[in-house]
């Protein structure tokens, strides 16, 4: 019984991962800061697995803004600057041969009151269209609606207070190839983030 047993888990096995089933898809972040900005990975990586562990061929996943799957960056550097952050990725996620299709997106959190929650710096996050690689936002949003005043001039008697932003990294890839290979798929986002100069 036992001999007989082993060889029909294994072909069963077998049989599953030649079936196209992908087992984890995962994207590194690059980060890139200017002159007096930190950039602090909240999560290290915008992982599809934590939103579908297991996917099938001609499937898709996508991970939404709100998703606790999305993945944070906090932005610390001078509360009186406006800054751009742009974001490029590697079109395809790859494994040998076998490439699977995504799209990356990303939304902006500027309006840091106290320490907000991952929750709410997902919700409030301004989601940008798709196809839009970079954006151009004050460090602090001004709640009065007013335009911000001009930055104080950098001198030895005068030190810009700290403020915090926030990016939403979120996206969708898919539909898994008929032929994907079973296994660990990779990407990367580049992210980088300085100060504006307009």
């Amino acid at each position: 019984m036992k001999s007989t047993l082993r060889p029909i888990v294994l072909l069963l096995i077998s049989f599953i991962l030649m079936n196209g089933h992908v087992l984890a898809q995962r994207i590194s972040f690059g980060l890139y800061a200017g002159e007096g900005i930190q950039l602090d990975p909240m999560d290290t990586e915008l992982n599809f697995n934590a939103k579908q562990p297991l996917l099938f061929t001609t499937q898709s996943v996508s991970i939404l803004k709100q998703d606790p799957a999305a993945a944070i960056i906090r932005i610390t550097g001078r509360q009186d600057q406006e800054i751009t952050a742009s974001i490029s990725a590697s079109p395809k996620l790859v494994l040998n041969s076998t490439q699977i299709n995504w799209t990356v997106r990303f939304a902006y959190f500027n309006t840091v009151v106290g320490n907000p929650s991952d929750a709410e710096i997902k919700a409030a996050a301004i989601e940008l269209p798709i196809g839009f690689s970079s954006v151009t936002f004050p460090f602090k949003k001004n709640l009065s609606g007013l335009p911000a005043p001009p930055p104080t001039p950098i001198n030895s008697n005068y030190t810009s207070p700290q403020g915090t932003a926030y990016l939403v990294i979120y996206g969708e890839m898919g539909p898994v190839p008929s032929d994907a290979e079973a296994g660990y798929y990779n990407g990367d986002i580049n992210i980088r983030v300085e100060y504006a100069t307009n």
